[in-house]
């Protein structure tokens, strides 16, 4: 059974969660082997649902957007309040302060991921 639009939703939910993109790493994490994450990455396998919902906790993202693709990626209650905060400020600032604000993010981003 190939699910490359699970797949491709385990990548962005990777990159969400921030953490290290190795399928060694990532297992560890999701406490999987290396060939399971190869599998998700290539939309081999889809995980039980236990396990759906684990590694949905452990990327901070909604169960249901991993699995199907429906609803919000990230549930606004699983946010911090920090990261309230931040969407806030960014919802409530005009457009081009809007796109000024996503590029200022994306270069700290980029500043703090290895080179």
């Amino acid at each position: 059974m190939r699910d490359s639009g699970f797949a491709e939703r385990f990548k962005q939910a990777v990159c969400h969660a921030g953490v290290e993109d190795t399928q060694e790493a990532l297992g560890k994490l999701l406490g999987v082997s290396s060939v399971t994450i190869w599998s998700y990455r290539n939309g081999d396998k889809l995980p039980r649902m236990k396990k759906a919902a684990e590694i949905a906790q452990a990327l901070g993202v909604n169960v249901n957007w991993l699995m199907t693709g429906s609803g919000a990626m990230v549930n606004v209650d699983q946010l911090s309040e920090a990261e309230r905060e931040l969407l806030r400020i960014y919802r409530s600032a005009e457009p081009e302060d809007q796109e000024f604000l996503a590029r200022t993010f994306r270069l700290l981003a980029k500043k703090d991921s290895p080179a």
